[in-house]
């Protein structure tokens, strides 16, 4: 058996669509039995998330009370109810593609060696603009980057999963979560890593996403996560600098927005996205070194996602 892991927070208009991929076996592809746990705190979602379950005529599912405190609070109580094998973990305004979770699950067997899968991301947003084309762009970035960890993981490369798509053995959650921690999916890849597990990838286990849509969202959503990797580090959860995240993966890509462009208009986002990319390192390190109470307490629900 597997347990679902959704978290989802006023999001009453994609949380019966997230759900139907999911507990559908003709979409999900996965045959066998799942429970379903469910940490919504506000009623409206809640609502929605239960109508679209009683149409389904599913009844294998929980719904937590979440404590209030955040969520990796949450989490935390939702897996020490989930009683599954693997414990996938998506959120409410996430669709995962045709056959996704039974190929995210299937891997398990085929390679003892790892403790986690993460699946593709796809952006639903239009690449007709400069935020949509910058969001297919990050898209891609994050599958290049994670290309090596396919068929198994051979190369023992690392790169953290993503909280949109991800499985892992729940043997080896036996640690919670911090409180405060920014980058929950970082810290639980950064944990299973460190026991001497492998990290892989699936990439035709697809989620679908929606990214942010303003400069003022994209600032929020990257401070964010770059200072949870901070964080992260201060935890004394990362170990190994090449499994950190950092500037130098910027570095490592800094021609594929260049080659990413199909056309003179993105050609010129993509440079316009230097500018952007070198504003936020700026931002971020003025907060770590000026303000790092406001990068370490920087969560802040990004609205044009939703």
């Amino acid at each position: 058996m597997i347990s679902i892991i959704l978290t989802s927070a006023n999001e009453p208009k994609t949380i019966g669509k997230a759900i139907r991929c999911l507990i559908d076996p003709e979409h999900s592809g996965y045959k066998g039995r799942l429970e379903l746990i469910l940490a919504i705190p506000d009623r409206a979602t809640l609502t929605s998330a239960l109508r679209t379950l009683k149409d389904a005529g599913f009844t294998d599912y929980l719904h937590i009370q979440d404590p209030g405190r955040g969520k990796p609070a949450a989490l935390n109580l939702a897996i020490s109810k989930a009683k599954g094998e693997l414990l996938v973990f998506t959120d409410g305004d996430v669709y995962l593609g045709k056959g996704s979770l039974d190929e995210l699950v299937s891997n398990f067997n085929e390679y003892p060696q790892i403790g986690g899968f993460s699946g593709r991301q796809y952006s639903m947003d239009s690449r007709k603009n400069m935020f949509g084309y910058f969001s297919h762009l990050f898209a891609e970035a994050l599958a290049e980057i994670r290309s090596p960890m396919q068929n198994g993981n051979s190369t023992n490369k690392f790169f953290p999963m993503s909280g949109y798509v991800m499985a892992v053995r729940s043997s080896l959650l036996d640690f919670k979560l911090p409180v405060d921690v920014l980058v929950d999916d970082g810290y639980i890849s950064h944990m299973i890593y460190n026991k001497g597990y492998t990290i892989g990838y699936s990439p035709k286990a697809a989620a679908y996403v929606s990214y942010a849509k303003s400069s003022e969202d994209y600032y929020k959503q990257k401070v964010r996560s770059t200072g949870g990797y901070l964080q992260l580090k201060k935890y004394g959860v990362i170990k190994s600098i090449d499994s950190s995240r950092g500037i130098s993966q910027d570095l490592q890509l800094f021609l594929f927005p260049l080659k990413f462009a199909r056309s003179p208009k993105e050609f010129i986002w993509s440079i316009l996205l230097y500018g952007l990319r070198f504003n936020l390192w700026l931002r971020i390190f003025m907060l770590r070194f000026f303000n790092p109470r406001k990068l370490f307490n920087s969560w802040k629900r990004v609205e044009s996602t939703k």
